[in-house]
């Protein structure tokens, strides 16, 4: 028995044999399910969105339609068991009007289940989303106000060096070099100020900035939901 673990799209990326602590099998895929191998000692077949890979073609297999990973498209265009004259279409979409695309060009947040309909990230998986977009975020910040801070602390150091020197300077009757001292010893206030003032201002780009990326999901209602993506699924075989 082997176990997969997928993506929040539902893409295999790491399966482990029942016994085992290492996996088997390690890749990662590009937003269309082309497929990067790490790690590759039990060959399967379910791969983009847990679909089946020909291993022949290289085309997944959606029911309705094959898909292309390295062209990022379906093979043949979309269709209905009842005449349509654009088939599943959303005229509020101009993506939905091309019946070759995979999703609706939108691989990230959209997933096709039959080779027809597309669904979106079911809301549990928005909830991890957005808060991993916001603990990101937050500790990004952090790191970058951290940096600044750091920064304008040397600075203040260094112009409270330099002002010392001036001091000294002028108490021994050199004034040439208690002037040079002073002028550094400004410019570093300066520059600290100026370190200040960028970590502040990446505390208020924080809020802007994740909600940059929050309102770039699109995601279901519960009442929308239809198949979410297992992370845990046990498949017997390859």
């Amino acid at each position: 028995m082997f176990y997969y673990f997928a993506d929040h799209l539902g893409t295999s990326r790491e399966i482990v044999q029942a016994g085992q602590t290492s996996f088997c099998y390690d890749a990662d895929f590009y937003p269309f399910g082309g497929e990067r191998i790490y790690t590759n000692t039990c060959p399967q077949n379910y791969k983009f969105t847990g679909k089946e890979r020909d291993s022949e073609s290289g085309l997944d297999d959606f029911g309705a339609r094959y898909h292309s990973s390295s062209m990022g498209r379906f093979m043949s265009a979309d269709w209905s068991e009842t005449p349509q004259s654009v088939p599943y279409v959303d005229f509020g979409d101009p993506q939905s009007l091309n019946l070759y695309t995979y999703s609706r060009n939108r691989p990230l947040t959209y997933v096709d289940r039959d080779g027809h309909c597309i669904f979106g990230l079911d809301t549990a998986v928005c909830a991890v989303v957005v808060a991993a977009v916001v603990v990101g975020g937050i500790a990004w910040t952090l790191h970058k106000l951290t940096e600044k801070t750091t920064e304008g602390f040397d600075l203040g150091l260094g112009a409270a060096k330099a002002r010392a020197e001036s001091q000294e300077a002028a108490a021994k009757g050199d004034p040439e070099k208690a002037e040079q001292k002073d002028a550094e010893s400004i410019e570093d206030a300066k520059k600290a100020v100026g370190k200040a003032a960028e970590a502040i201002g990446e505390g208020i780009q924080l809020p802007g900035r994740a909600w940059g990326e929050i309102s770039a999901l699109e995601c279901r209602t519960p009442w929308q939901v239809s198949q979410p993506a297992l992370l845990w699924t046990p498949r017997n075989g390859n």
